[in-house]
């Protein structure tokens, strides 16, 4: 999550790094009281077959999602080592050496 924030062009600073930290902390949180209160209320309401079955499509839609997504990034990054970009920029140019000894020669 941190990278996500710098590649953001948040600085990387120790109010950044706690605030994402404590939202890590809070989702988790989260989650654990919405899926015992869900699974209750479905378990309460429906039973324990159907509640269960509740669950499962709501757990297999989430990695239906998370497999969407991640298949979406593997696209969009062959794109760009197609059209020979990268995210990284200038960090890229400087490991392969792309400009990098020209700018400190001087030094």
């Amino acid at each position: 999550m941190m990278k996500s924030t710098v590649d953001a062009g948040l600085p990387e600073s120790e109010q950044i790094k706690s605030m994402v930290s404590s939202l890590w902390v809070v989702a988790d949180c989260a989650g654990g009281f919405l899926g015992s209160s869900v699974g209750s209320i479905a378990f309460d309401m429906l039973g324990f077959r159907r509640g269960t079955l509740v669950i499962t499509l709501a757990m297999g839609g989430t990695v239906i999602v998370i497999a969407g997504y991640c298949v979406q990034r593997r696209l969009a990054w062959r794109r760009r080592e197609n059209r020979g970009t990268s995210d990284r920029g200038e960090q890229t140019q400087l490991l392969r050496g792309e400009g990098g000894r020209e700018k400190y020669a001087a030094l």
